[in-house]
């Protein structure tokens, strides 16, 4: 059976194809039209209406269409219908947003054109994510099961005023489900492809009548290996993983309410297994196979990964507002083994280590909502200490350009004429402290004017150590070093509501995130150097509108930051480290469209699209004299799409006879290629197979008549889509300088999933 499937073309260039330009023309002409014929419903019409959606994306709950901020909502429902199991598939619906997970235990996010990609202890990321309002530790922590939830927010664009934690680029809500008074509980059991084997599920009830609720939550997965690796003549790749949640619900009074929670996470999958994609076969390497069902790696990842957790939420209901106190801890320990130039002699073995303690405090107190008048103020205040130990492994094979470079007239060069072991060490302790808010008043019926401010302080301090079994290069030590950044970053907005259910806004908001240290360097000096805070200016209009009866929702955000000393990760491929730096200025401007529709009652359309211009305007990188420094400006953001649109429909109605209900959908997404690094110099040919040409995910669900059984049918990829999400150039390791002049290239990369299709029963007691 052949699936069809839409063709969109998405260009490469720096416009929007003419299709989204005429959809987003074509909904903002129709919307006054629309209003009009909302403002009078038919006699006999349906009373059908697209779902109320609640969003706490400004510290309280608020009606979506009523939120002004750029926000983006996959309820529990929708997770467990379409078994979306991490941020990339709640990426590939969200506009804006590049979720890429290398592997199990280092994952990174992008929104709006935030720099992504280096995992070093001194760093922070510009998308931050929280779990039930605590902030994660960074790579590692950062994602999550998905199971047994209420929600995942996207928040896009600084939310500085309503967060203590830095974000500049936006920030990832996740909701768990709480305990329940009402006793409840959920079992599914999933069988899927390549042995995929899966058991998550839920008991809560109260333990004391209206006092004291409590919840177990758990998520066990296995998959075999299921990629060849054709050195070894095995498989590798697959998933072992289990992760338990409990929750105690506690409300002595109807004004208390506190909740107390712990979470943990084993993970002992494979890990981060590497791809070779080139344009020639090596005389060096003569059996590579360049396909993504194959990998040609000397060894085969292992990963030992535990992130654990604590959070105690309470709030306290005062005459004239709620008071708020969030207290989280974060734990990350975790050991990964991987070939990082995925050849068959192990030219590059990595094995780091991570061990990171954190522990926050947010204290909060906010007005109720609904009043002329509303506010929300806080005091936030993080610690953590962090520690990577980098331990890579360097063999380059005899005869290749890297060897030959060594052999014959570079000096730097000549540490990889025999192998030796190289380990950069790097202790960080993190003090970050914040007082923020906003307020909000009604100045007229439906104008509504908003102002806030955040003031934060922020402090890294540490020390570096780097070593490496060669003589040519001299150990390192570096500390006690310390630096501290203070920012005061405002926000002011305007919205106004028109009519009923229309509301637009415009916004200009201020993000800061601290710099940091990295852990490269040729000198202890230059470790103890910091690269630059990073600062944005992020300018933003927008309209979201309930039509037709509450049958139609569009929601339209168009915005333009501007950046200064963004910072930025390049991929050095001598070290294999990432390098952190800084760009002078940086322009990120697009548009973000979300439109929902029940056209007939069985029938839920959806479609997301953004466009995103993403720039570096000023970004000169110095080189040692007397070479110029090298120009990146003008170049595209790395990691970040032009274009990405997602389509989704799903049908619903009752089965025959009275026997249940039934649903079925799909969704396909599309975007168009990412460049991989600040030179934009990775050869066309791979940047052609990032783009996302028809990724179509496909559900049929059978619930019975009394809402207690579920079978789901689902698959993931159905068409099979294979594109590169990260790449990094190891030509030299693989290539002779006769293989080089004729334009040989050879790269590691990673792609996303292949095919898979499962089979769920879920019970609810």
């Amino acid at each position: 059976m052949s699936v069809p499937s839409i063709k969109i073309p998405l260009e490469t260039g720096g416009r929007p194809p003419r299709w989204a330009l005429g959809t987003v023309l074509a909904v903002a002409a129709y919307t006054p039209f629309a209003l009009a014929e909302d403002a009078a419903p038919q006699a006999g019409a349906s009373n059908a209406q697209l779902e109320e959606v609640l969003v706490t994306a400004e510290r309280r709950e608020s009606k979506l269409q009523d939120t002004p901020i750029a926000v983006s909502v996959i309820d529990g429902g929708e997770i467990q219908r379409e078994r979306l199991v991490n941020l990339g598939e709640i990426a590939a619906k969200a506009p804006s947003i590049t979720f890429n997970q290398v592997n199990h235990s280092e994952s990174f996010i992008s929104i709006r054109g935030t720099t992504i990609g280096n995992d070093a202890a001194g760093i922070d990321q510009g998308v931050s994510v929280f779990v039930d309002e605590v902030p994660t530790t960074g790579f590692g922590d950062d994602s999550p099961d998905l199971y047994d939830l209420q929600s995942v927010e996207v928040l896009r664009g600084p939310q500085g005023t309503l967060f203590g934690r830095n974000v500049t680029g936006g920030a990832v809500l996740i909701r768990t489900a709480p305990p329940s008074f009402t006793e409840s509980g959920r079992v599914t059991a999933t069988y899927g492809s390549d042995n995929l084997m899966e058991v998550q599920g839920f008991d809560t009830g109260p333990l004391v009548d209206n006092v004291l609720a409590g919840k177990l939550s758990a998520d066990v997965r296995r998959r075999d290996d299921f990629l060849t690796n054709l050195t070894l003549h095995d498989k590798t790749y697959g998933e072992n993983l289990g992760s338990f949640r409990g929750q105690l619900l506690w409300t002595p009074s109807s004004q208390i309410r506190v909740l107390l929670g712990g979470d943990y996470l084993d993970d002992a999958s494979a890990g981060k297994t590497q791809w070779l994609v080139g344009n020639f076969q090596p005389s060096l390497f003569p059996t590579l196979s360049y396909s993504p069902d194959n990998t040609n790696q000397g060894s085969n990842a292992r990963t030992d990964k535990k992130v654990g957790g604590l959070l105690t939420h309470v709030d306290w209901q005062l005459p004239i507002a709620t008071l708020t106190s969030i207290t989280g801890y974060r734990k990350v320990d975790e050991h990964v083994h991987f070939s990082t130039s995925g050849d068959p002699f192990n030219s590059i073995i990595s094995d780091p280590v991570i061990h990171d303690n954190q522990i926050s405090e947010e204290l909060r107190i906010a007005s109720p909502a609904g009043q002329r008048l509303r506010w929300v103020g806080g005091l936030f205040y993080l610690h953590a200490d962090r520690a990577y130990l980098q331990t890579v492994s360097y063999d380059a094979v005899p005869g290749t350009r890297l060897n030959a470079l060594a052999q014959f007239g570079v000096p730097s060069l000549a540490r990889f004429l025999s192998p030796y072991v190289n380990q950069a060490n790097q202790h960080v302790a993190v003090d970050s402290k914040a007082a923020f808010g906003e307020t909000t008043v009604e100045m007229i019926s439906g104008l509504k004017m908003t102002v806030g401010a955040r003031y934060a302080n922020e402090s890294k301090s540490g020390h570096t150590e780097i070593s490496d079994t060669s003589v040519q290069n001299p150990a390192l030590s570096s500390g006690p070093y310390s630096k501290s950044w203070t920012a005061l970053t405002p926000k002011a907005l305007l919205s106004y509501e028109p009519v009923s259910d229309v509301m637009m806004y415009l916004s200009a908001t201020k993000g800061f995130e601290s710099g940091g240290y990295d852990t490269n360097g040729t000198t202890n000096a230059e470790l103890a150097s910091a690269y630059n805070p990073e600062y944005v200016w992020s300018y933003e209009g927008g309209f979201k509108t309930a039509l037709l009866d509450k049958r139609l929702q569009i929601n339209l955000a168009v915005y333009d930051a501007e950046y200064k000393d963004l910072q930025t990760r390049n991929f050095d491929p001598i070290s294999g480290n990432i390098i952190a730096g800084n760009a002078a200025k940086a322009r990120v401007r697009g548009g973000e469209l979300e439109v929902e529709m029940l056209p007939i009652d069985w029938l839920t359309l959806g479609f997301s699209y953004s466009y995103t211009d993403a720039k570096y305007r000023s970004y000169l990188i110095p080189n040692a004299p007397p070479a110029p420094p090298t120009d990146n400006s003008g170049h595209t953001i790395p990691f970040t799409p032009h274009n990405a649109a997602n389509v989704r429909a799903e049908t619903h109605f009752a089965a025959s006879g009275g026997a249940g209900r039934i649903r079925i959908g799909a969704d396909v997404t599309y975007r168009s290629a990412i460049e991989f690094d600040d030179a934009n110099d990775t050869p066309r040919f791979i940047v052609a197979k990032s783009a996302y040409r028809g990724v179509l995910n496909a559900h049929a669900t059978w619930s019975s008549a009394d809402d207690r059984s579920d079978v789901t049918i689902w698959s993931k990829n159905l068409t099979d889509k294979r594109a590169i999400i990260n790449n990094a150039d190891l030509s030299n390791f693989f290539d002779t300088f006769a293989e080089y002049n004729k334009g040989g290239y050879v790269s590691i990369d990673n792609w996303n999933d292949p095919r898979t299709v499962g089979i769920g029963l879920t019970r609810r007691f």
